[in-house]
């Protein structure tokens, strides 16, 4: 192997990595702390929505003003364009910012990017680490089955 045949593998693998890393970032940075929720919050109220199952609201309770609204079955599947429909149906206004949270951040993640493609004018995060990160660094929740709509 020549010296410019290494280089140009080597000029195509950085490429590849920073086309991947460049990526991560930008599903990353859809993400938002429990910190920053509760920023944004206090400045432009977000719809938050809760998208486990019934049963883990109510084992676990669901943050305070959000909406209860299953993304996955107990099988794992879903609608995303009906789950964006029913999104929309929850907004106060149609710019209305939308937090999408499940129980460690996995789910979210993966509804929220699928959301994205659906709406991608929208405003759409999940919240990072789930709403076992918002107990561990907030400590609100609430238990009242009402609460999830």
């Amino acid at each position: 192997m020549n010296f410019s045949s290494t280089l140009f593998k080597s000029i195509l693998l950085s490429s590849a990595l920073t086309i991947w890393f460049a990526s991560a970032l930008a599903d990353s940075a859809e993400q938002i702390s429990p910190l920053t929720l509760m920023q944004l919050q206090a400045k432009e109220p977000a719809l938050i929505i809760d998208i486990r199952r019934t049963d883990e609201w109510q084992a676990d309770g669901m943050m305070p003003d959000s909406a209860g609204l299953t993304f996955f079955d107990a099988e794992g599947h879903f609608n995303a364009t009906e789950f964006s429909e029913q999104v929309e149906k929850l907004k106060t206004h149609p710019d209305q910012p939308v937090i999408l949270v499940c129980q460690r951040g996995n789910r979210s993640a993966k509804a929220a990017r699928l959301l994205r493609e659906i709406q991608p004018d929208k405003v759409i995060y999940d919240l990072a680490g789930g709403i076992d990160n918002w107990r561990r660094n907030i400590n609100t929740t609430s238990t009242d089955s009402a609460h999830g709509r």
